[in-house]
């Protein structure tokens, strides 16, 4: 964009001051608009020649598409996460390819453990529940996620720390 260009030379003094805090190679990323809604996003890579120390070699790249659609999907990931965590039931997703691996929990369900969503993902049943206890619970629920029947299962769950039962 022109008004993006001419904004560039006006303050390449400024963009191009990093190159005296570098050796080699300098990337940065830079927005440039008069505001909000004219936001124009750039990367730009430079090489400095060590025999010259006033020449440069550049490439400035246009990633405002890339960089609006990072933003939007930062803000929908936000908003899936609110409304999964505003859930007052538990609610998990496993990998029935990874050993039914947890890749996502709510905070109900995080509760049991007293700990954040996060430390769940990536673990297994047996590495949360009491195996004894719990065994039968996992197989019926890893049978239904092979299965993919409709069912309705009350159990027992207890967690391995402080032997919190639900």
């Amino acid at each position: 964009r022109s008004s993006d260009l001419r904004f560039f030379k006006e303050n390449m003094r400024a963009l191009f001051g990093k190159k005296n805090e570098a050796n080699g190679t300098v990337q940065f990323s830079f927005r440039v608009g008069k505001d909000a809604s004219d936001l124009g996003y750039y990367r730009m890579k430079l090489t400095l020649d060590p025999r010259n120390p006033n020449a440069l070699t550049g490439i400035v790249q246009d990633v405002t598409e890339l960089a609006l659609s990072m933003m939007k999907l930062k803000d929908t990931q936000a908003l899936w996460d609110a409304a999964i965590n505003a859930m007052p039931f538990m609610l998990t997703v496993k990998d029935v390819d990874n050993d039914f691996r947890y890749l996502l929990c709510n905070n109900a369900f995080a509760d049991i453990f007293s700990c954040p969503p996060s430390e769940i993902t990536g673990k297994t049943d047996s590495e949360l529940f009491d195996n004894t206890a719990n065994m039968d619970f996992t197989n019926r629920m890893n049978n239904l996620a092979l299965t993919m029947d409709v069912n309705e299962m009350k159990e027992l769950l207890e967690a391995l720390q402080g032997g919190k039962k639900y």
